[in-house]
């Protein structure tokens, strides 16, 4: 038997052997009479029932309520006894916030005391809620010793948001379990039952408004409180006299002629997707996106979960980011009550958001690949559905748990027969949309992955940007520690001699006005470089960042070229992901910057999200699945060929003018690979180097904005800044124009094969 099944299967045998002992045979509570912030539970203990809040704190979340500020505490630390008071009920903002990858907050309350003992809640029924709330919400019952009974998989109903008001009833029966923890039987949850919790939780920046004002059991009513239902008898007048509707002729309206748009492609591969679109044939611009659709007009709560480390882009599109990560379109098909047919499904439209008619006879019908733990339908769908009565033309295709080409030809598709009916040749010369939709009975939960979807007859072929070529140089690990660094530079995997340098950037392009204020004690050494006295001194890179106005959006970066000053792209597939070892006051994000992101508009640049970290040093996983594409503009790059373009590594601070934050960042590596795969001479290796020596004479001339170097003929020339980073460069023997850098202190550098060489100079 399966170990996970075990204690579910003995409580289900001896439920009654096992119960808590404690019994509790109703619930009953009312925010505007409550002046106690307190449930009747049934319980006679003196800690019972008191509402309380949890968030996702201890596991590293920042999500959090803000309750009205008027409200404070009374003498004896109550605070939700005031609170219900002024607002008859539990009124607050919640915002889910990061750090956790399944963000959460909720409130609740304890069934029997303090301690948490468990109670038997069965007699209860089920629970009835009055709320009001800009959000949905699940409503959990809390089980005793549930690390070990259900793994914190606790059983939970849904809880639709309800603007306006609403009043839900949830008999246990509608009690499930996610499915990701250990199974417990349902009876033995409800014989051990310590708390009831309303549970807020999804993405991270998801915020919204509500108000708990009552809640009570299905049965039973505390002795203590009187609640006289009211009177539902149905009194009919006498006399009266039913009258039926007249019998009226429905007339099936007729097909409107074929459509004026044709398209003879359809194709989409979600390996190669970056955008959530589907090539249709169409060059109308809003073609092709995949969108979902669910019973909510019908008053259903079904609904898709999708993976909680997606979040839409900055354009509200939620598909790109998805595709991107998955390789298609993956989720949970979750179906609600509410409505007697429950449904939800996702779609996309052939010719324009308009949903114009489309000619596709020429397709010859549809192929998909996908994988499925249950069946569901492919839709077409016409530009005049509600004429069909909504009876589309549908093809069902079966569960498959591995993935699964289905091949459907026109001539398979059939209506159900409960609408009006119409040939499938006229149909499919109108066709709007194709949708796929999982149907069935309330509790159903479905997982699934759509992978591809493309025409039978035509657009087997993809149309997609051309794949950059992948660049000749390869790094197979990273590797910097900040307290054992003495240079200011990162171990790339690279043997140029510029590539690792630590160097900063702001948004001053952008006449921005953002900074880093570094500590005062620190300067730069002789040979201009800045970071490398930084580490010596911090053991990592530390100090202060200001975001200020000017920019349209303020930012401020740090960050090293992993292969050359020059930024040329380096596959860095094989390091699998980064580790970074740091603490910061703000939040920032770590960037993947490709080698034509600033002179191609085909490149994008790819970041992950790092949390602030105040009071310690906290170490951060970042496998490439966690990296987003960041930018929107032009054509966007696949994640695969983006990491075969890697120029630079970058940690970025942007947010709004104001903002002030301290960090260091002391450690980086790859995450697969070691410091071991980079040689690091000994000491002994360095002794037998024997300097150059340069001519007494050598020095750097400036004539106006020219400089040239004497006495010197080979190597690079560096011209760094007072920050150590590199403006401009060019080869010994050569002059280099510096009219286009601002007036300043800067620093000359020749770095080549056991040459040193540096001196400082000033332009006007």
């Amino acid at each position: 038997m399966n170990k996970r099944n075990v204690l579910g299967v003995l409580a289900c045998a001896a439920t009654a052997a096992i119960a808590a002992g404690n019994v509790s045979n109703a619930l009953y509570w009312d925010g505007t009479t409550d002046t106690e912030g307190r449930v009747e539970t049934g319980s006679n203990d003196d800690m019972a029932g008191y509402w309380y809040e949890f968030t996702d704190e201890n596991d590293a979340g920042t999500s959090r309520f803000t309750y009205p500020s008027e409200i404070e505490e009374n003498e004896y630390g109550n605070f939700f006894g005031p609170l219900v008071e002024a607002y008859g009920g539990i009124k607050a903002h919640v915002m889910l916030g990061d750090g956790y990858e399944y963000p959460y907050a909720g409130v609740g309350f304890n069934v029997w005391n303090a301690e948490q003992d468990g109670a038997d809640i069965s007699s209860w029924g089920g629970i009835i809620i009055g709320y009001e709330s800009t959000l949905g919400f699940v409503a959990e019952i809390g089980v005793e010793d549930e690390r070990n009974v259900t793994e914190y998989d606790n059983y939970w109903a849904s809880v639709t948001k309800a603007p306006s008001g609403n009043q839900i009833v949830l008999p246990w029966s509608k009690f499930r379990q996610g499915g990701w923890g250990r199974t417990a039987d349902l009876n033995y949850v409800l014989a051990h039952a310590n708390a009831i919790k309303l549970k807020f939780q999804g993405t991270a920046g998801t915020s919204g408004n509500f108000r708990i004002t009552s809640i009570r059991s299905i049965e039973g009513s505390p002795d203590t409180v009187s609640t006289p239902r009211p009177d539902t008898t149905i009194i009919v007048p006498p006399d009266t006299t039913v009258v039926p509707p007249p019998d009226t002729t429905v007339i099936p309206p007729v097909i409107s002629p074929i459509s004026r748009f044709t398209s003879d492609t359809l194709y989409w591969d979600g390996s190669v997707d970056t955008e959530g679109r589907v090539e249709t044939g169409s060059d109308d611009l809003t073609a092709g996106y995949w969108y979902e659709y669910t019973d909510e007009n019908d008053a259903g709560t079904s609904k898709f979960i999708y993976p909680s480390d997606v979040e839409e882009n900055e354009y509200g599109n939620f598909y790109g980011p998805l595709v991107e990560q998955y390789g298609g379109i993956k989720a949970r098909a979750s179906l609600g009550d509410g409505y007697e047919y429950p449904y939800v499904g996702l779609g996309f439209n052939i010719w324009n958001e308009d949903q114009d008619a489309v000619n596709v006879s020429s397709w010859g019908g549809l192929v998909l690949t996908y994988e499925s733990t249950g069946s569901f339908v492919l839709e077409i769908v016409t530009d005049d559905e509600k004429y069909y009565g909504y009876d589309n033309y549908k093809v069902a295709v079966p569960k498959c748990s591995s993935t699964c080409e289905f091949v459907a030809p026109w001539s398979v598709f059939r209506q159900s027969g409960w609408g009006n009916s119409y040939a499938i040749g006229a149909t499919i010369g109108h066709v709007a949309a194709i949708r796929i939709k999982f149907e069935g009975t309330a509790g159903t939960n479905i997982d699934f992955r759509i992978t591809k979807i493309r025409s039978i007859t035509k657009g087997s072929g993809t149309v997609v940007p051309p794949t950059p070529i992948v660049k000749d140089f390869v790094s197979n690990s990273l590797f910097w520690d900040g307290a054992k660094d003495d240079e200011g530079r990162v171990n790339t995997g690279s043997d140029d001699l510029t590539s690792g340098y630590w160097f900063e950037e702001t948004d001053e392009g952008e006449h921005g006005h953002s900074k880093f204020v570094w500590p005062a004690n620190v300067h730069e050494n002789v040979y201009g470089n800045f970071f490398g006295p930084l580490v010596e001194a911090y053991d990592g890179v530390k100090g202060r960042v200001k975001l200020n106005k000017g920019a349209r959006h303020p930012y401020a970066s740090l960050g090293f070229n992993v292969w050359s000053e020059e930024q040329e792209g380096v596959d860095v597939s094989s390091w699998g992901g980064l580790v970074i070892e740091y603490e910061s006051t703000i939040d920032f994000s770590v960037e993947l910057v490709t080698d034509g992101n600033k002179k191609d508009s085909y490149y994008g640049t790819y970041a992950a999200s790092a949390p602030k970290s105040r009071n310690h040093v906290r170490q951060l996983v970042l496998p490439w699945s966690k990296f987003k594409r960041s930018t929107g503009w032009g054509f966007s790059v696949n994640k695969t060929s983006a990491l075969k373009h890697i120029a630079a590594v970058k940690f970025k601070f942007e947010g709004r003018a104001g903002t002030v934050g301290d960090f260091r960042i002391t450690k980086i590596r790859s995450i697969h690979g070691s410091a071991a795969a980079f040689y690091k001479p000994a000491s002994s290796d360095l002794m037998a180097v024997k300097p150059v020596s340069l001519p007494t004479d050598s020095k750097a001339i400036l004539a106006g904005r020219t400089l040239s170097l004497q006495g010197i003929t080979d190597g690079k020339v560096q011209v760094l800044n007072l920050r150590g980073q590199v403006v401009k460069s060019a080869t010994a023997g050569s002059s280099m124009d510096l009219s286009n850098l601002n007036a300043g202190v800067y620093m000359v550098r020749v770095v080549g094969k056991s040459v040193k060489f540096a001196q400082k100079i000033s332009l006007e």
